[in-house]
């Protein structure tokens, strides 16, 4: 059963029709239709390969398609500019690397500095950069050399750039119910190098700027994250859109085997928002 597309104007979703993606002869995206709604947390899960990070850049503009149009809120990506984007959405690539020094705090004001042409006014970008660093627990390294921190330091620095650059100074007032609206996050498996404390805090805030209007489409590996936090799950399989709609619907243990190659069990958990997934060794 497909995500209701209707439950929010054309106007806030992101849409892609009859996507395509050729490598070599390789479809690594091959004639994908889907919407992505704001407000909303999607997750694209896939084995390695599927076509989920390229998807992913589809929907960014870093590739252009072969096929098809991706329509941002009405209108083709293709005539958007990368200048227009950056007021509307951040990306966190799967890989990031620093090759020059640089200190925590700098690396995240730089992400806030789109936001000058978005009429923010500059002395506020200090403000930006410290609240996304607090969110992200990197404020105590805010001096620290980027090029000096551990795997999961990194990360959490580099989020806090992607986050300052469509942060909302008006996020932390009650009386804005939608700080985020018209604002999406595009995460490539932000978990890895993260430990589960960093990954539960940032989950929960995911949750809550979802509510408020942000909308997120990341991609994962990790089946029982996906199963707490998604309000939409897409699976990919040789680039194809093979299973969408809400994770107690595809999250199943036939749908699990079929597409992603897991024995699992699917275990109801009191308080849990949908039930666990438990891989079943037993028929390994």
């Amino acid at each position: 059963m497909a995500f209701p597309v209707n439950s929010l104007p054309a106007t806030q979703s992101i849409t892609c029709q009859n996507l395509s993606y050729v490598v070599q002869s390789n479809r690594l995206v091959d004639q994908l239709n889907s919407d992505f709604l704001a407000g909303k947390i999607s997750v694209i899960l896939g084995k390695n390969g599927a076509g989920k990070s390229t998807l992913l850049s589809l929907m960014t503009k870093e590739l252009e398609p072969h096929e098809g149009d991706v329509l941002w809120q009405e209108t083709s990506l293709s005539t958007l500019t990368f200048a227009e984007l950056a007021q509307q959405r951040a990306v966190l690539p799967q890989l990031q690397n620093i090759v020059f020094s640089i200190s925590v705090q700098q690396l995240i004001e730089l992400g806030a500095e789109v936001q000058k042409e978005g009429k923010v006014d500059p002395q506020n970008i200090q403000q930006i950069a410290l609240e996304v660093m607090q969110i992200c627990d990197v404020t105590h390294l805010a001096q620290r050399d980027v090029m000096t921190l551990s795997g999961g330091e990194q990360k959490r620095a580099q989020l806090a750039r992607v986050l300052a650059q469509i942060w909302p100074l008006k996020a932390m007032n009650s009386h804005h119910l939608k700080p985020f609206e018209g604002k999406w996050l595009f995460l490539d498996e932000w978990t890895t190098s993260l430990d589960l404390h960093h990954q539960q805090q940032l989950s929960a805030f995911f949750t809550q700027w979802a509510q408020q209007g942000l909308g997120i489409i990341m991609v994962l590996h990790d089946l029982n994250l996906t199963s707490q936090i998604a309000d939409n799950v897409k699976i990919l399989q040789d680039g194809k859109l093979v299973l969408e709609g809400e994770p107690k619907e595809v999250l199943t243990p036939h749908n699990i085997n079929l597409t992603l190659g897991l024995n699992v069990v699917v275990l109801p958990l009191d308080g849990a928002k949908n039930p666990m997934i438990v891989t079943d060794f037993s028929h390994s």
